[in-house]
């Protein structure tokens, strides 16, 4: 999904908030630059306080709030949201809707915050980032020029969907 409101004129570097959720966190990565050569400026993972956890619009909330301030403390003009794959799931159905609707208010949240978002599981990744499959950035633990042998699965995955909202910035005109 794009923010259709986000007319932006390009100055400066453009950052871009990468997301990856699982049904009690959520891994985020703050990338900068252009998707051909992005720059990894922080990463982390967010987990909301063990005292609202079985509470679940508290912690829905509270990951709302969580976007909203890494989009304002890192001037992000672009999120990523990487989506869990639909085919061939199996598993915690409880887990998995979770995790959906974390999925649900990390875009919106996004979204109203003023960024541009980029949303989807790893095929429309791939196509924002015009490979045919994303899923070897993961795996060889290396996305263009940007070594992520240190970190988990899960934190390439948000790196990973950052780049991807990069690569939907406009064309700049020299």
């Amino acid at each position: 999904m794009q923010n259709r409101d986000a007319t932006l004129t390009v100055v400066g570097t453009m950052r871009a908030l990468g997301l990856r959720a699982e049904p009690q966190q959520v891994h985020w990565a703050v990338v900068e630059g252009q998707a051909n050569q992005p720059v990894l400026v922080e990463h982390d993972k967010a987990q909301p306080p063990v005292s609202i956890r079985k509470k679940e619009a508290e912690v829905l909330n509270w990951y709302r709030k969580r976007v909203e301030f890494l989009v304002g403390k890192y001037d992000v003009q672009f999120v990523g949201v990487r989506y869990q794959e639909t085919h061939g799931r199996r598993g915690n159905v409880d887990s998995i809707c979770r995790r959906s609707r974390i999925e649900g208010v990390l875009a919106e949240a996004a979204f109203a915050s003023g960024a541009s978002v980029v949303a989807g599981g790893l095929v429309q990744l791939s196509a924002q980032l015009e490979t045919k499959s994303a899923k070897h950035y993961i795996d060889e633990a290396e996305l263009r020029g940007l070594d992520l042998s240190q970190l988990a699965a899960q934190r390439r995955e948000a790196v990973l969907a950052g780049v991807a909202a990069l690569a939907s910035q406009p064309e700049t005109e020299p």
